[in-house]
């Protein structure tokens, strides 16, 4: 009763890391038998390679689609077609806003 209150104070991520850790504790799963994906080591470097222009690639495209949606919305208005726009623009703007302010 007191882990389960505990949990949904503390949030999703918690929750889930706590159940995950007192699984692995309780079942005492083997961490050496468990699977790891043949990767060739050279591959696995380049993958590992850290790049900005990743990153200011999908701020780019998230901007860009934050802005043409937000446009097609705007033009639009009073017609049926918005309720579309609108509905795919609120739903981008809500991936900034969970994904930055509630970590």
């Amino acid at each position: 009763m007191q882990e389960q209150s505990l949990c949904l104070l503390e949030g999703l991520e918690f929750c889930l890391y706590h159940l995950a850790l007192k699984y692995l504790i309780m079942e005492k799963i083997d961490l050496d038998r468990w699977y790891r994906p043949k990767i060739d080591k050279t591959e696995f470097r380049k993958l590992c390679e850290k790049s900005d222009w990743q990153g200011f690639k999908h701020m780019i495209i998230f901007f860009l689609s934050l802005l043409i949606s937000g446009y097609l919305a705007f033009v639009t208005w009073g017609s049926w077609w918005c309720i579309l726009f609108f509905t795919i623009y609120g739903n981008i703007s809500n991936i900034y806003i969970f994904r930055y302010f509630y970590r």
